[in-house]
């Protein structure tokens, strides 16, 4: 439980020994997934899930009126420009072939109309899934700050906190999955998920330790408006895929104890 918060609630379990005792030898998770239907599961060997950094940037400029922007330096405007550029860490900076999204959540800065603010401070999100190039992406992110606020003659701070590693899913658990799931829902409802998800899990730090799998359960019911996705106003939960989350969980767990 950590809601893709660091440092997530996974790898303070693991600290306080979760794993241990009893010794876990396989560990399965599931989230809901709108995107397939009740009675649907989904399954994905190697990497599942990104890594999730948080970052926080601060625009430092000079306030003043609204109506004589050339005696201040706008921070509204520089952070504008910063939102922009940052895109192009993706799209211009790096190998177009590598996974990565960066986002800002948050932007928050000024009181009033006629007032240019003195700061304006940002909060993100990276996603990355080589742990090769997620090193890389502060310096990239710390280069578009410096070129953008010394031009206009602001100044910036950056905060960037590395978070969960990526979701690695072990196979010998997925043969397990996919042969439970088989028997307990029938075939045509255990499908392979083709690419993996740019959200990130603290389940990974279960999986940095012992074999196992994240897997999908399916939620979606258009008639019950049931469609909507993760962290959206349209999500709402579907309570027909308790059930069934509930009792091929059980299933699953007799299915691995047989293979172990």
């Amino acid at each position: 439980p950590g809601e893709e918060k660091n440092p997530g609630g996974a790898s303070l379990m693991v600290k306080a020994g979760v794993l241990e005792n009893p010794k876990v030898d396989m560990i399965f998770g599931l989230h809901s997934y709108s995107r397939f239907q009740v009675v649907e599961i989904g399954y994905r060997y190697g990497a599942a899930m990104a890594e999730p950094d948080e970052i926080a940037i601060k625009i430092k400029g000079k306030g003043g009126h609204g109506a004589a922007p050339h005696l201040t330096v706008d921070p509204v405007v520089i952070a504008a420009e910063v939102i922009l550029a940052l895109q192009k860490i993706a799209s211009r900076m790096i190998d177009p072939t590598e996974n990565i999204v960066v986002t800002i959540g948050k932007i928050e800065g000024g009181q009033t109309t006629n007032v240019i603010p003195d700061e304006v401070n940002m909060l993100g999100t990276v996603r990355t899934l080589n742990p090769e190039l997620t090193p890389k992406i502060p310096g990239m992110i710390e280069q578009i700050l410096k070129g953008i606020t010394s031009a206009y003659g602001g100044d910036y701070e950056l905060n960037y906190d590395f978070g969960y590693p990526v979701v690695m899913n072990d196979d010998q658990a997925n043969d397990i999955l996919i042969e439970a799931g088989k028997e307990f829902l029938g075939s045509e409802n255990v499908k392979e998920i083709p690419m993996p998800s740019m959200g990130g899990e603290d389940f990974s730090f279960y999986l940095q330790k012992v074999k196992g799998t994240f897997y999908r359960l399916g939620t979606a019911n258009p008639e019950k408006g049931t469609t909507g996705y993760w962290h959206s106003s349209h999500y709402d939960i579907n309570e027909d895929a308790l059930p069934v989350g509930a009792g091929f969980m059980a299933y699953l767990a007799l299915k691995a104890l047989e293979k172990l």
